[in-house]
């Protein structure tokens, strides 16, 4: 409360903006060239994720291939109220600079090959 008090989110919204834009934007490019021929996605329009599809796999599958290799994500099967697709999943870039999604995404990449 105090923070708010102080108008310190109105100070600081703008630079986290361009901070999260643009790892949304990292993530986004990161995805395309390294995956864009397996799964779908859409860019995201704000929000700390990116939702998508990977037709034919199974994601919780995917995820167990991921964690061996020391990144995550989150099959889209678990945010569904009825019937899931589990061929969905959901990405955060909120904790990881650039270089931290350049290198998430070639895990992710690896991962997927495997299965």
């Amino acid at each position: 409360a105090a923070y708010l008090a102080q108008g310190l989110f109105a100070e600081n919204l703008p630079r986290l903006r361009s901070v999260y834009g643009q790892r949304a934007k990292a993530l986004a490019r990161a995805l395309s060239l390294r995956l864009g021929h397996r799964i779908e996605f859409s860019a995201p329009g704000g929000g700390m994720f990116v939702w998508g599809r990977v037709p034919g796999v199974d994601t919780a599958e995917w995820l167990k291939a991921a964690i061996e290799r020391n990144v995550l994500l989150v099959p889209g099967a678990a945010f569904y109220a009825q019937e899931a697709d589990n061929a969905t999943f959901r990405l955060s870039f909120a904790s990881q600079d650039e270089a931290g999604i350049a290198i998430g995404v070639s895990r992710l990449e690896d991962a997927l090959r495997s299965l």
